[in-house]
């Protein structure tokens, strides 16, 4: 799971893909890079954490996922800039607190602070970024967590 974690994380870090292709094609004019769109570090982190679970839930105990590996795949999904940033996070934290209350699996995911700050980022960073429905939606996340403390 560490691996995984690790690899999670260098995708969590990918910023503004579509700006780097830009600069690199005036650089180099031949040179044909994926755009954006092709390259999404949400879609590439949530298939990583996808992956542990099946292992994880087929026996490999190794590949347990944790609190890290979800906050990295949002963390992803909120630097992903796409329009559906926030509603992707905010669906992984649904599904942590699922798997915390359904325990099925032994499996005890409890989000925590950075999870929450997390997806209220990828709202605020979403391509939605300035739409009265992001907003909403991250202030509704915001009275959530007051409500929880």
């Amino acid at each position: 799971a560490y691996a995984y974690n690790t690899v999670i994380s260098a995708w969590a870090k990918c910023k503004d893909l579509k700006h780097k292709h830009q600069q690199q094609q005036q650089h180099d004019k031949e040179e044909t890079l994926p755009q954006k769109e092709d390259i999404c570090p949400g879609i590439i982190a949530e298939k990583l954490l996808s992956t542990m679970m099946k292992q994880y839930q087929n026996g490999n105990d190794n590949m347990e996922p944790n609190v890290v590996s979800f906050n990295g795949v949002i963390a992803a999904w909120s630097n992903s800039n796409t329009i559906e940033s926030g509603e992707r996070g905010e669906r992984l934290l649904h599904q942590m607190v699922d798997i915390k209350s359904n325990n099925s699996n032994q499996m005890m995911i409890p989000p925590d602070i950075i999870t929450y700050n997390s997806v209220l980022h990828a709202y605020a960073t979403s391509s939605k970024c300035g739409s009265f429905d992001a907003a909403n939606k991250a202030l509704n996340l915001l009275h959530k967590m007051e409500n929880e403390e």
